[in-house]
């Protein structure tokens, strides 16, 4: 699984690209509203079969899935790459507040996840709370800690 990048977070979309050219399944994340307001944060998952061609922006300005299914119980991620806006050095993250990965890596059954970043959105320490979840790596252009 893997988050489509947007703005200036790390590109994925080559990296999507190529995961399918080599016959990988990729699944992208798609954010679920609850119909009677409030807010939920659940991710729900879609397989893409053609490409990011099959995604249109959001109300974000996010490369999303138009549909997609709302639960991945029966689903196992061999990998999950996960965006952050700040990372520390014990693999905590700060996200944008949704809490959409934290419960997505509470809940899902996959092999591994990884924080893509730049060196320069690594600190010493961040401020964590109980429902936060760590990545068990984190890539920079600079080095690759596990």
């Amino acid at each position: 699984m893997f988050y489509v990048s947007y703005s200036s977070e790390v590109d994925t979309h080559k990296m999507i690209s190529q995961a399918m050219i080599e016959g990988k399944k990729v699944y992208v994340p798609k954010v679920l509203s609850q119909k009677n307001g409030g807010n939920k944060h659940e991710l729900g998952v879609y397989l893409l079969k053609n490409g990011l061609k099959e995604l249109s922006k959001s109300k974000w300005g996010i490369l999303e899935p138009v549909f997609c299914r709302a639960g991945y119980d029966n689903i196992y991620f061999n990998l999950v790459i996960v965006p952050g806006v700040v990372y520390d050095e014990k693999f905590n993250r700060i996200g944008y507040g949704g809490g959409y990965y934290d419960k997505f890596l509470s809940s899902a059954k996959y092999g591994m996840s990884v924080g893509l970043a730049y060196e320069c959105q690594v600190v010493k320490k961040l401020p964590i709370d109980k429902n936060d979840r760590k990545v068990q790596v984190l890539i920079t252009e600079k080095k690759v800690r596990r």
